[in-house]
C-alpha cells in the first residue's frame, strides 16, 4: 500500500501548537498582572515565554529540531536527483540541529562568564553570548550567499524572510530587551519584550520550516511511504 505524504501539511500541526503556546503565555501575563498570581499552581512558569525549561522551550526545540530533519531530507532527496549543493543541506541540517540542542540546554550561556571578565560594558556584561552568535551569523551568510542565490525565486523569499526575523528575534530584540531592562525603571513592559523575542525567533524557524518543505515537494513532488505485510506483499 502506497501513502503519500505531502510535506508542507506537517506544517499545519506546529502552527497550531505555536498558536496555543501564545494564547498560554497569554494567560500567565492575565494571571501575573491580573489576578496577582505569579505560579498559579506551577502553570505560569510551566507557559511563560521567558522561563527556560519549559513547554515553549520545548516547542522552540521541536522546531528547531523539524527544520534539521527537514534540511537532511532535501539533501537526501538532492543527492538522490544528482542536485547540487547536497552537502550544503547538510551542512544547514546540522547546523540547525545544534540550535535545537542550543535552545533545549542553552549552550549559549557557557559563553557569558568568559565574556563579562574580559568585557566591563554595562550593556553587554550579561548578554555577551550576542558577539560570538553575531559574528558567526555574519559568517554563515556570506558562506551561504552562493547557495541561497541557486534556490528558487520563492525559496529564496521566504528562507530570507525567515532568517530576518530569527536574526532580529535572537539577538536584535535580546539587545533592546536587556537595555529596556537595565535602564527602564521597573521594567513595566519587560514581560512583553520578552514574548516578542521568543514570538519572532518561533516564527522565523517556522518560515524557514515551510521554506524547506515547500521545497522539497515543489522541486521533487509528494513523498510516497510504501507499507509491505510481513510476506512482502504491499
Amino acid at each position: 500500500m502506497d501513502l503519500e505524504i505531502r510535506p508542507t501539511r506537517w506544517f499545519r500541526p506546529l502552527l497550531w501548537l505555536f498558536g496555543l503556546i501564545v494564547l498560554a503565555h497569554l494567560g500567565t501575563l492575565f494571571s501575573i498582572h491580573v489576578l496577582g498570581r505569579v505560579s498559579l499552581g506551577g502553570l505560569v512558569p510551566l507557559f511563560g515565554l521567558g522561563e527556560e525549561g519549559n513547554i515553549p522551550t520545548w516547542f522552540s526545540s521541536l522546531l528547531l529540531g523539524s527544520a534539521a530533519l527537514a534540511c537532511l531530507g532535501a539533501a537526501i532527496l538532492s543527492r538522490s536527483a544528482g542536485r547540487a549543493f547536497a552537502k550544503t543541506w547538510v551542512f544547514l541540517g546540522v547546523l540547525f540541529l545544534f540550535l535545537s540542542a542550543d535552545e533545549a540546554s542553552q549552550i549559549h550561556e557557557l559563553t557569558v562568564a568568559p565574556l563579562r571578565r574580559v568585557h566591563q560594558s554595562q550593556f553587554l556584561r550579561y548578554i555577551g553570548w550576542v558577539l560570538p552568535y553575531a559574528a558567526l551569523a555574519l559568517l554563515l551568510s556570506l558562506v551561504l550567499l552562493r547557495f541561497w542565490w541557486r534556490l528558487p525565486a520563492k525559496t529564496r523569499i521566504l528562507t530570507a524572510l525567515s532568517a530576518v526575523l530569527y536574526v532580529f528575534g535572537a539577538i536584535g530584540m535580546e539587545l533592546i530587551t536587556g537595555y529596556y531592562s537595565r535602564n527602564v525603571p521597573g521594567r513595566p513592559l519587560l514581560p512583553l519584550f520578552v514574548a516578542a523575542e521568543e514570538i519572532l525567533e518561533m516564527v522565523g524557524v517556522g518560515t524557514f520550516l515551510f521554506a524547506v518543505l515547500d521545497f522539497i515537494e515543489t522541486e521533487f513532488g509528494p513523498l510516497s511511504l510504501r507499507l509491505r505485510s510481513r510476506g512482502g506483499a504491499a
